[in-house]
């Protein structure tokens, strides 16, 4: 008809004042107009302005014929603009309150076909059609509701408020439970664009929107299901929504939708559970629900954009620790490592963030490390994206905890780039590598080792000094583990490091005081490094610190003092440096390793003589005292070693025993540990010079222990023990007390002795003992003659005199006379004649 020439005749009878013959005119351009190379003919002719002319007769039949014809001619592009420059709208607007449905629906289908076009869209709404389109969503015909959401679907573009506030968001969602699905579609299309406002996307949901949507999920239609999944995709980035969509159960629908097998329904459904995976309470019922399967399979996805966002999903699930084990056991970890070595840097980044929060349970550690994720995450330690060596970083960090992944760590050539790390521009990554590094060292003498071999002690002290605590909390704690290597303790002061690490004794922060005083304590073992601490300034802060609050801090201080005052110039210095009331404060202390500490830096301190006054001002001879009746072993030899050394002093010689020690000392010289046993006789030994305590002495029982004491197989027990026998026995009131006490055959012994402080002791033992007529007897019926004769031979004068001393006396007993002669003592004493001694001369003479 068109290639006949039949358009011009047409267009000039839509002119005719015969209705008949317009409206048959004009049914025909509408026919015509549905060929798709007509549409270009009919508007070339100039049919338009005779159109839109019939719009405004007063003839229903005319206005839905020439509505459908420019309703067919608007679908052409280059139609569109025309139509409405020609000045269609306000008779089509106009139209759309037809009381004729007919009318309605080719108007309105005008006007969405004139709305796809945003050159129109401006003009359109500026004419007011939006009020009236957003009612037309109430219509019965189901065409007029899908033209009329379709339109709204073009037009919320930049009007998303006046389409909400004209209610049309009520009615919209209210088309999605239509029994048609091109409506649904067309409302779901106008939602899915409204969805973009966050205004609206709470207005959605106030709505009741969720529970439609949620069922257009199971949607036949693809296309219905696409457009849902993509509103409630815009939904789930508004963290208000989250819980009334977890609670509609949008969550089993959109798990389904991760086996589509459409790859953008897949991408909605995945972006949308990844926003709701924030939420805690939506991570676990995600994981009950049965999302790990499905976005397990997704990791393997052909589109990358598909991947990133399923491994953000389970880097979110993975922080929960509910689901942890779920998401082990759904096979996640052989694919997340694969992510590892992908090609696009976020999908690296997040694959590592997911595998960092799986290895923070101790559970996970191991798998992770077998199932090789090692190789790839150090790999990423040089990636050139900071935030993937954060990531990656961060998860050798948690795995670095446990024994066995330190050694792997170690030999998959981790320690090289953790230390390279240490020296990054960003803190985060300088934190955690050295967090690593004092995880590696912990416990591994072998890391120890490498980690100063590699290079890292310079960069682990130069970090001392950053600003982020974090990172000087984990630098002066891997530097703490490090020292424990002898060979270490000097490096860190060689390079530098002893300033830093003594600065950091005055620290706030208590976990680095705590890593600083035990690095301390640690270099304090090594004898070239004590001076060198001193003179450092290391006295004051660590004497402060013995009075931490932090009981792990006081006794790591209080060990490194002890190590110090080894040193003489320490021991002076500490006190100088009023340590002195601190460390007596902490032999109260409940902490039996801090206690230990406290008593050996005490003895330590009271070797000097100028300390020894004030060690006894300060009340550290009560707290000894006090001590020796301790339940704590280790703190027995010390807390008597300062009691021994502080008894040389004659004052306080009477003081202690003033305070209660006689009684738990006498116990402490039948210790079973041998160092306890030679502390307590010693100090016995210093009380036993004391004229004024002797007696006490003997009568409170400090004689059997001491002859006990006499047999001990340790020389140094036997002297101290003997030499007290010695002072005692100088008393008349205590000779026969220690004959009686069984003093005598164990003096005897010892006379055969090859120490000689021992022999001369045990002699003059026996020459105050024989002083007394009554002991007499007694000191030959136990043999001592036969040795005594021996000892006349002696090449030490001081042993022969005392031993024909000792003789002297005896032989005044008529009995004692004829055993000396009949036990051979004759040749002895004429041999003793001849003395350079006169003593011994005169001795043997009267003998």
């Amino acid at each position: 008809i068109v290639q006949e020439g039949g358009l011009p005749p047409l267009v000039d009878l839509m002119l005719s004042q015969n209705e008949r013959l317009q409206e048959n005119a004009v049914v025909a351009i509408r026919n015509l107009s549905v060929n798709e190379q007509n549409e270009i003919d009919i508007v070339a002719e100039g049919a338009l302005a005779p159109i839109i002319n019939l719009l405004r007769v007063p003839n229903e039949d005319l206005q839905e014929h020439a509505a459908g014809a420019l309703a067919n001619l608007s679908t052409n592009p280059l139609n569109k603009i025309r139509i409405v420059n020609d000045g269609a709208l306000g008779p089509l607007i106009a139209l759309l309150r037809s009381p004729d449905e007919l009318v309605v629906e080719q108007a309105v289908m005008c006007v969405r076909n004139l709305s796809a076009s945003p050159e129109n869209r401006s003009r359109i709404v500026a004419e007011g059609s939006l009020q009236r389109l957003t009612s037309l969503l109430r219509s019965p015909v189901d065409k007029i509701q899908e033209a009329a959401a379709g339109a709204i679907r073009n037009l919320s573009g930049e009007n998303e408020d006046t389409v909400a506030g004209e209610g049309g968001i009520a009615l919209l969602i209210a088309l999605l439970r239509s029994p048609s699905e091109s409506t649904q579609d067309q409302a779901a299309s106008a939602l899915w664009s409204l969805s973009t406002n966050e205004r609206n996307q709470a207005k959605i949901v106030s709505e009741g929107g969720i529970a439609p949507l949620k069922d257009c999920l199971r949607s036949p239609s693809k296309k219905v299901q696409e457009q849902c999944v993509g509103i409630i995709r815009n939904l789930s980035m508004n963290e208000a929504n989250e819980i009334p969509m977890m609670e509609e159960g949008i969550l089993p629908p959109l798990i389904e939708l991760l086996r589509s097998l459409n790859e953008r329904i897949q991408e909605h459904a995945c972006v949308a559970l990844r926003n709701l995976s924030i939420h805690p309470r939506c991570k676990l019922q995600m994981v009950q629900d049965g999302v790990m399967e499905p976005l397990v399979g997704l990791m393997r996805s052909p589109l990358e954009v598909i991947q990133e966002h399923t491994i953000v999903c389970i880097r979110n699930l993975s922080m929960a620790l509910d689901n942890v084990v779920t998401i082990m056991e759904n096979d996640a970890l052989p694919p997340l490592i694969g992510m590892l070595r992908h090609h696009d840097p976020k999908i690296q980044e997040h694959a590592a963030v997911a595998i960092r929060n799986l290895s923070v349970y101790d559970e996970c550690e191991a798998k992770v490390v077998a199932e090789g994720a090692l190789p790839p995450l150090i790999y990423l330690l040089r990636h050139e994206i900071k935030s993937v060596q954060e990531q990656a970083v961060g998860a050798l960090r948690n795995l670095s905890v446990i024994p066995e992944n330190k050694t792997r760590i170690a030999k998959e050539g981790g320690i090289p780039p953790l230390i390279l790390l240490l020296k990054s521009s960003v803190d985060k990554i300088q934190e955690l590598a050295a967090y690593t590094l004092h995880n590696l060292s912990a416990g591994s003498v072998l890391n120890q080792h490498n980690i100063v071999r590699d290079g890292g002690l310079v960069p682990l002290i130069s970090l001392l000094s950053s600003r982020n605590e974090a990172t000087v909390e984990q630098s002066i704690g891997a530097l703490r583990n490090i020292t424990l290597v002898d060979e270490n303790k000097l490096k860190l002061v060689y390079e530098g490091g002893l300033l830093p690490v003594l600065t950091l004794l005055r620290f706030d922060r208590e976990a680095i005081q705590e890593h600083a005083t035990g690095t301390v304590w640690n270099l304090s073992t090594h004898p070239e490094n004590e001076l060198k601490i001193v003179q450092e300034g290391g006295l004051p802060p660590l004497i402060r610190l013995l009075r931490s609050r932090n009981v792990l801090i006081s006794r790591q201080a209080c060990g490194a003092l002890r190590n110090l005052s080894v040193n003489d110039e320490a021991r002076v210095d500490i006190v100088d440096e009023a340590g002195l009331p601190a460390v007596i404060y902490l032999l109260k202390s409940t902490d039996a390793g801090t206690l230990e500490h406290a008593s050996v830096l005490l003895r330590n301190l009271s070797v000097p003589t100028d300390n020894k006054d004030k060690i006894a001002k300060e009340g550290g001879l009560t707290a000894c005292v006090e001590l020796l009746s301790s339940k704590h072993d280790l703190v027995l030899p010390h807390v008597a070693g300062v009691l021994r050394n502080l008894t040389v002093i004659d004052a306080y010689q009477i003081k202690i025993v003033q305070d209660g020690a006689l009684s738990p000392l006498i116990n402490l010289m039948s210790n079973p540990d041998d160092d306890v046993a030679e502390q307590a006789v010693t100090t016995v030994r210093n009380l036993s010079a004391n004229p004024s305590l002797d007696v006490k002495l003997v009568m409170d029982g400090v004689v059997p222990p001491l002859v006990n004491l006499l047999r001990s197989p340790n020389p140094a027990i036997q002297e101290q023990a003997i030499v007290a026998v010695r002072n005692l026995s100088i008393n008349p009131k205590n000779k026969v007390r220690i004959v009686k006490e069984g003093g005598l055959v164990p003096v005897v012994g010892l006379l055969r002795s090859v120490n000689l402080k021992v022999q001369e002791s045990a002699v003059v033992t026996l020459r105050n003992l024989s002083s007394d007529p009554s002991n007499e007897v007694a000191i030959v019926r136990e043999s001592a003659l036969v040795p005594l004769f021996a000892l006349l031979r002696s090449p030490h004068e001081m042993i022969y005199e005392h031993a024909s001393i000792v003789l002297r006396h005896l032989s005044i007993n008529a009995q004692n006379k004829a055993d000396m002669v009949r036990e051979g003592g004759l040749p002895y004493f004429i041999a003793l004649l001849r003395s350079t001694n006169e003593q011994a001369q005169e001795h043997a003479a009267v003998l």
